[in-house]
């Protein structure tokens, strides 16, 4: 059985979600009530298992439990990590206060200790949050410190994770332009989210009918385009929507 959450993560992201929480973590909570620890792994591994975006609502019930055992054990690490979890799942519910209050603690316990996932994962998501508040000079500065980190991780899609910060802070900005020569470096990714956000950027910028061009070399169908069940789920949808509207 794995008991380390980052070789559990691994596994989840190896495998499917659903499949690995039925297996694995499913033969360990018979057992976890009698080992904190274990349990504390069980319930950040069933939370990653259920990263999809019908799941908010349960993802924050577990993290909640996590951090309550976090706590209990005096654990500040772990109580770093499963807070970043829990944060996650209240942006997605809109409990906005709960958020912040979790960054707040997240940074007190990983700055001094330079824990690289939750302040990285922290740097990704707030980015946007500082950007939609016009609170302009700290979203640059905070993706400049989480930029910085990044390039100490062996993150996979590290350009596409990168790009989709810079994309959320440029467009409350106003300056969607210059990522267009971003995105054109990108072009190989195997993310199918890429060839949209392209069509989507020509769009915003009201250029449509370079849009249709794109959509055709691109192979994106914005009326057919698969929308996913995760944590792009929202940023699919309302680019196939203004695509459409045009």
């Amino acid at each position: 059985h794995v008991r380390d959450p980052g070789e559990a993560h691994l596994r989840l992201a190896l495998a499917d979600g659903q499949a690995v929480t039925a297996q694995v973590v499913g033969e360990q909570l018979p057992v976890a009530h009698d080992d904190p620890r274990l349990a504390l792994w069980a319930l950040q591994t069933a939370f990653v298992a259920r990263w999809r975006s019908r799941f908010a609502e349960q993802r924050l019930v577990l993290a909640e439990e996590a951090v309550r055992l976090a706590e209990r054990l005096e654990d500040e690490t772990a109580e770093a990590m499963v807070r970043t979890l829990r944060a996650a799942s209240a942006q997605e519910l809109g409990d906005i206060d709960l958020m912040r209050a979790d960054m707040a603690r997240v940074r007190a316990i990983a700055g001094p200790r330079r824990l690289a996932f939750p302040l990285l994962l922290l740097g990704w998501m707030e980015v946007p949050w500082l950007a939609m508040a016009g609170e302009f000079d700290a979203a640059e500065e905070l993706f400049a410190r989480t930029v910085a980190i990044n390039e100490t991780t062996t993150v996979r899609q590290r350009p596409e994770v990168v790009f989709g910060a810079l994309l959320s802070m440029r467009y409350w900005q106003g300056r969607t332009d210059e990522l267009l020569p971003m995105i054109d470096a990108m072009a190989g990714s195997p993310m199918k989210v890429i060839g949209l956000t392209k069509v989507f950027l020509l769009v915003h910028a009201d250029r449509v009918d370079e849009a249709r061009v794109a959509a055709s070399e691109q192979h994106v169908d914005p009326a057919a385009f698969p929308i996913s069940d995760d944590w792009l789920t929202l940023v699919t949808l309302y680019q196939v929507a203004r695509i459409a509207v045009a």
